[in-house]
């Protein structure tokens, strides 16, 4: 674990509200080792924050202030393409996750992320990750919307995830956010890619609305106490991610009048997007899968003659 040094994070990120706080929680499953999962705090009243609700965020001084009042263990910068009073949509970080040797050296054990880092380094603020063996480099930036986020243990993202900051710089970092979208496309394009387009058969609706003007309106419905544990909470009825990405996907298989695309895009906007979204299973990832499944499993939609 490293030392945490909040000084050291630039002045650029200090000044915005997007912080909130975090607890690291022991998670144990039957199939796989411990590990620890991020639980985000709002600074405010110590409940449960969302990464996607400007209201949970505070400032950078009240989240510090407030961390020890609840007892958290760190504090998280959201990414976001809201507009609003003290926030910033062009932020972007890269997560290199487990890619260094155990030493005081940066030492990578993957080529692709050095390749990564030398593009970055002393252009932009970058910090060693909580665990010591990863890094994160943010700058301001936007990805291409046909990006993909996550290769490997590579994983670049600009809107509606946390990061957990720690203030440990490498040596070659700078203490501000440099402007570096140029690099940020290059390091996507080449080492993670573009999104592959979703072909299963879809009955496309005529839906005008945005994803966040779908996402309100979900959360105004009935189905919005349910919609908002699974979008922004990554809980729901089942002690099962799996099924729980099911029930999401059927909930947005009758919003969107089961357009798969559109699934897939507001899906990757929530807390249960993970990894294993993008994992191959065949032919198809996973997250294909769960969406095919979910249109497949039929029920009315959205202005569907009952």
């Amino acid at each position: 674990m490293v030392n945490k040094n909040y000084d050291n994070i630039p002045e650029e990120l200090k000044k915005l509200k997007q912080w909130v706080c975090f607890k690291a929680e022991q998670e144990i499953k039957a199939d796989g080792p411990i590990h620890f999962v991020k639980r985000l705090i709002n600074p405010y009243n110590g409940k449960w924050a969302r990464v996607t609700e400007p209201t949970d965020w505070a400032f950078f001084s009240i989240a510090k202030k407030q961390m020890q009042k609840y007892n958290c263990d760190g504090l998280a910068f959201c990414l976001t393409k809201i507009k609003g009073e003290n926030i910033r949509n062009d932020i972007f970080c890269i997560d290199l996750d487990k890619v260094l040797e155990e030493s005081e050296k940066i030492e990578f054990t993957h080529f692709e992320s050095y390749k990564i880092y030398e593009m970055f380094k002393g252009k932009t603020y970058i910090e060693y990750s909580m665990s010591g063996r990863g890094l994160h480099i943010l700058g301001f930036g936007n990805l291409d919307k046909d990006s993909r986020n996550r290769k490997d243990v590579i994983e670049m993202y600009d809107c509606s995830r946390f990061m957990s900051l720690t203030g440990d710089t490498t040596p070659d970092s700078t203490n501000f956010l440099g402007q570096v979208e140029s690099e940020l496309k290059k390091a996507n394009e080449k080492y993670v890619g573009k999104i592959v387009p979703i072909s299963v058969k879809v009955n496309r609706g005529e839906l005008s609305e945005s994803d966040a003007e779908l996402i309100e309106k979900i959360r105004n419905s009935k189905q919005g106490s349910k919609f908002s544990d699974l979008f922004d909470r990554g809980i729901g009825s089942a002690n099962d991610n799996s099924a729980n990405d099911f029930a999401l996907c059927r909930i947005l298989a009758f919003w969107t009048r089961n357009d798969a695309s559109r699934i897939d895009s507001i899906f990757r906007q929530s807390a249960l997007m993970r990894p294993k979204w993008d994992k191959i299973h065949g032919s198809q990832t996973y997250g294909q899968l769960t969406i095919q499944n979910a249109i497949a499993s039929g029920g009315a939609t959205r202005f569907s003659k009952k």
